[in-house]
């Protein structure tokens, strides 16, 4: 799921690498998850709760407040509060415009409506600020090993650290 469609894998990795995951369907979690029973809107709340939330997210958060004995919790998401709402009609949970609509009605006349209204911002890696030395960067692709040879910086960094990762593993 990393976000790489199988063209660009194809310009990427190099052709041994390439094979090695061709029957790889990256596909597989949402297919798993896709839910025919439910209207469209419910179907991709629930998409998103069984992946990106469950595997993504809250994972990211548990490990990082782990990393520093911190407890994390999210109320939010206790499962009877879950099952609740979505237990509620399409039309009460979301008018089809709103991130966090339903959220943000219940603290309608609780939160400043600054904060209520202030845009979405998600947490991204600071890549740029980790890869000080590109000329490094540079080195690690364009060996034919993983990458073809000749190949100009990818603009992805998981797959730079991914083939660091391999190097690492197989240099021990």
């Amino acid at each position: 799921m990393g976000g790489l469609l199988r063209a660009d894998k194809l310009r990427l990795l190099a052709p041994d690498v390439h094979d090695l995951f061709r029957d790889y369907d990256d596909y597989w979690a949402y297919r798993a998850n896709w839910r025919t029973d439910v209207p469209l809107v419910s179907r991709l709340q629930y998409l998103d709760l069984k992946t990106y939330l469950a595997d993504g997210i809250l994972m990211k958060v548990d490990r990082a407040s782990m990393s520093v004995s911190l407890e994390s919790r999210a109320p939010l998401l206790d499962h009877r509060l879950i099952e609740e709402v979505f237990s509620w009609p399409e039309s009460a949970r979301s008018d089809g415009r709103t991130l966090k609509y339903l959220f943000k009605k219940a603290m309608t006349g609780i939160l400043p409506e600054a904060v209520l209204r202030k845009p979405k911002q998600g947490f991204s890696v600071p890549w740029r600020n980790w890869v000080r030395d590109w000329e490094e960067v540079r080195d690690l692709i364009g060996d034919g090993s993983f990458f073809r040879k000749d190949l100009r910086l990818p603009p992805v960094y998981m797959i730079l650290m991914l083939q660091d990762w391999l190097h690492r593993r197989v240099s021990r």
